[in-house]
């Protein structure tokens, strides 16, 4: 989010600059996510390890914000750009030479329904998704998956499931 402070990070805890690169990504877009293939390929650098960790969370939002795609942020964010990221990537990934590669996809409690955490309301439920397949087929009914009333926290926990 910072490239200033990704630098201290990384410097912080003795990582040399031959170590790591900083790069633009912007999981919300999913032209972004391909542009930051496109560019860290072009770096020639390997793939060692890919951590898909990063989420919006708005549990207190009232109404919908949505990516450029037009998906609601959370589940654009949190899962769609996640996931198009690693499936892009996931070839480099095989073709590293390093011992431990691994792709690590962080979730959260809160999606899971068989958790005290997950049976805080809202609950998780992605229903039959007829609010994604409204988006996908332009028909934008509704910004959350299951196609029912906007909820912040609930599309959170929906795009962790």
């Amino acid at each position: 989010r910072d490239f200033l402070k990704a630098e201290k990070a990384a410097k912080s805890v003795g990582m040399s600059k031959e170590n790591y690169t900083i790069m633009h990504l912007d999981l919300a877009s999913l032209d972004s996510v391909r542009q930051f293939v496109d560019n860290f390929r072009r770096s020639g650098r390997p793939l060692d390890v890919l951590v898909a960790n990063a989420a919006v969370y708005q549990p207190t939002a009232k109404e919908p914000s949505f990516t450029a795609e037009g998906f609601e942020l959370s589940v654009g964010t949190n899962h769609l750009g996640h996931f198009l990221l690693s499936r892009l990537l996931l070839d480099d990934l095989k073709q590293s030479d390093y011992p431990s590669k691994r792709l690590i996809i962080v979730g959260s409690i809160t999606g899971n329904t068989n958790t005290l955490a997950g049976n805080v309301p809202p609950k998780a439920n992605l229903g039959d998704l007829r609010g994604m397949a409204g988006g996908l087929n332009g028909i934008n009914s509704s910004a959350m998956i299951d196609g029912g009333e906007f909820d912040g926290a609930k599309a959170y926990k929906d795009s962790k499931v």
